[in-house]
Formats: C-alpha cells, structure tokens, sequence
C-alpha cells in the first residue's frame, strides 16, 4: 500500500461497497489510476470484490483493510464483509447511491449501516434498517431509517407482505419510543426506495389505508435530484423534500 492508498481506505470505510466510478468521484483521481490502485489493492489482500454484469466491479475491505482502516482512525472498530453474493450486491450499491448523494448535498451528520448494530425490536417484531443517518438543518438534526426496497411484495402472512410488515414493525418502534431508548433521538421518518416512481405510488396507496402518517416517506431508485420534491408520504397527496 502506498500514501495515494490511504483515501481510497477511507472511503471505503466510510461507504463499505464501491465501484471504480465512485471512487474517481470521491477521490477526484483518473479512473485510469483508480483501477490500477484497486488491482494493487486487491494483490495485498485489502479488497475483495465481486463482478456485476454490464456495470463495473463492486468492492469492498477484507478483515485485513479493516484492520488497516481502524488503525488509520476511519473506523472506530474493524469491520468489513466476509463475502458477498452477485445475486444481492445491486441492493448495496443501491444504499451506496443514496448515501453518496446524501453526503454531498446535506450536512451528514451520522450514518450508519452495519447490520448488527441497527438490528432492533418492537415487541415481537424486528426492525433491520438497511441504513440509520442524521442530517442537519441549521440548528436543528433530523433522523432517517432507509429501506431499499428492491424487489416484489412478498411472504404475504395473514394477508401482510413483508414491506407492510416493515411498516408496522417502524409504527410499533415509534410508539414504544425505542428509537430514545435505543439510539438516543427524538423522532424518525422512514424512506422505501422502490424501483418505479409507480411502484412508489401504489405502495403509498397501500400504506395510507393502515398507516397515514407522514413518517413514512416514499420514492423510486431513479429520482433526479435528492434535494427535489421526490417523497410521497401517506397522509397527504403533497411531494415533500429534505428542504421541507
């Protein structure tokens, strides 16, 4: 590893799945010199990485660059992913999009996205965010759990799917107050990206019927821009923002 290396880290602890796109992004390096960088990378045994048809290769640190990140200060303890699947991988870099964009439009306070420390419980019903974060506004901090949303409604039980599981698990959450016991904040709202701006409509529809609250925010993978009026919510027919 050289000293031009120590970025590349960094921002792999920070983002956890990131292709060479990203990177010269972030880095503001050739993506000639990213690629290099990545293969030398790779060779030590700090990366891993798995291919993506049509896209470029997604990677991410081994216990050994978690290690190193730690011991740079980019982390506050190791941590990394063992393997991942091509099958699942698209979800991720899908988180990563949203958090890129985030960082570079907001003022990111927090994030958060490691499985084992966002894992909670309302009663008997779990909540597993794919990601926690913190914005703020003037003087004032707003907290958002992030589920993407990926697929179909499925694993219907009594009539409820998954996703409307999910919805009911944040509402429970809410009303026991475990986000101040847990995490220490006053509020939340949850964002469902969907793939389609109409999948995103119908969903808002759905959850209106059980749950029309404007907790719940709701948008499609393919939004413009995330400063934009790209969030339906169940309480009223008004797209909200994070400018709101």
């Amino acid at each position: 590893m050289i000293a031009g290396d120590t970025d590349i880290i960094k921002q792999f602890a920070n983002y956890t799945f990131l292709n060479s796109e990203h990177l010269t992004n972030l880095t503001n390096r050739p993506i000639v010199s990213i690629r290099r960088r990545l293969r030398k990378l790779h060779e030590e045994g700090l990366l891993q990485g798995v291919e993506v048809p049509f896209e470029p290769a997604v990677h991410f640190l081994t216990r050994k660059g978690a290690n190193i990140a730690a011991s740079l200060g980019f982390q506050d303890e190791p941590s990394w992913v063992d393997s991942k699947s091509p099958l699942t991988i698209e979800h991720d870099v899908q988180i990563t999009k949203f958090h890129l964009d985030i960082a570079a439009k907001l003022d990111l306070i927090f994030w958060e996205q490691r499985r084992g420390e966002l894992q909670d419980h309302a009663g008997e019903l779990s909540v597993n965010p794919d990601a926690l974060f913190g914005i703020r506004r003037g003087e004032l901090s707003y907290y958002f759990f992030l589920e993407v949303e990926q697929g179909k409604e499925t694993d219907y039980v009594r009539g409820e799917s998954s996703r409307m599981k999910k919805v009911r698990a944040y509402f429970e959450y809410a009303n026991a107050k475990k986000h101040i016991e847990t995490w220490g904040i006053q509020n939340f709202r949850v964002i469902f990206l969907l793939p389609t701006w109409q999948r995103a409509k119908n969903f808002r529809d759905k959850v209106a019927e059980q749950f029309p609250f404007r907790r719940f925010w709701i948008t499609s993978m393919d939004y413009q821009d995330i400063l934009g009026k790209i969030f339906l919510n169940p309480k009223d027919e008004t797209l909200h923002s994070f400018l709101d």
